[in-house]
């Protein structure tokens, strides 16, 4: 499969499920780049974790790695809602999608 239509369905999922979901209450995105990628440098690993917390909160994290393994970005996002582990995964994987694709912009 190719990595870049792999991509791009995948962005298209994610907007058809963003028009289909409204935005809740949300916090804003904090986000630290950690450097520059040279244009030489691909990112080639994408890290995302989230967290269902007790107290009604979704986290989520993200690391962005070039092909030699060094962190170029970074970010993190908490969102005042509750929601199962399983839709916290895969909201954070349509997260990470977006914020990767706002970084090639």
């Amino acid at each position: 499969m190719d990595p870049t239509c792999l991509a791009l369905d995948a962005l298209s999922f994610v907007h058809e499920f963003n028009e289909a979901n409204p935005s809740r209450n949300r916090r804003s995105l904090v986000s630290q780049a950690i450097s520059e990628p040279s244009r030489s440098t691909s990112i080639n690993s994408m890290f995302v974790d989230a967290e269902c917390c007790n107290s009604g909160h979704t986290v989520w994290g993200l690391v962005l790695r070039n092909s030699i393994g060094e962190t170029i970005f970074s970010a993190c996002k908490r969102e005042d809602i509750t929601v199962e582990p399983l839709l916290a995964e895969a909201l954070g994987v349509r997260w990470t999608l977006q914020v990767a694709t706002n970084q090639e912009r």
